[in-house]
């Protein structure tokens, strides 16, 4: 896996019920989209959020979005009332994409990976 700053240790995003170890050679747990598209958000304010994200890319109103320049597609914003963050973008393809966290050493997050084309074998430590 990718080595970033401070990055201890990789694991591979968890949703409720997953257990790695049900996975066959190859396989890998992802979140699934049939837009091309990903994002990451509170969820304490994923309604919300969600809402904000439709009326930026339905109606392209700009407010309140930041967009990245160079991407192909990155929006992000930020619910004034209670600071959460939705991050929104584009991957190479409709499926399912795997999601690895990295971890400090003392097990905080310090890095998100989203796997937009394939598997890639693991890096030997």
């Amino acid at each position: 896996m990718p080595r970033g700053h401070g990055t201890r240790s990789w694991e591979m995003a968890l949703g409720p019920g997953q257990d790695p170890r049900r996975l066959g050679e190859g396989e890998a747990y992802g979140f699934g989209t049939d837009g091309a598209t990903g994002a990451f958000a509170d969820a304490r304010a994923w309604g919300s959020l969600q809402r904000r994200f439709g009326t930026a890319v339905e109606d392209r109103e700009d407010g309140g979005w930041a967009r990245e320049p160079g991407s192909a597609f990155f929006l992000r914003t930020r619910e004034p009332a209670s600071g959460a963050e939705l991050a929104a973008f584009a991957v190479t393809s409709d499926g399912s994409h795997p999601v690895w966290v990295g971890r400090s050493a003392d097990g905080h997050v310090v890095g998100v990976v989203v796997l937009v084309d394939g598997m890639p074998a693991p890096a030997a430590p």
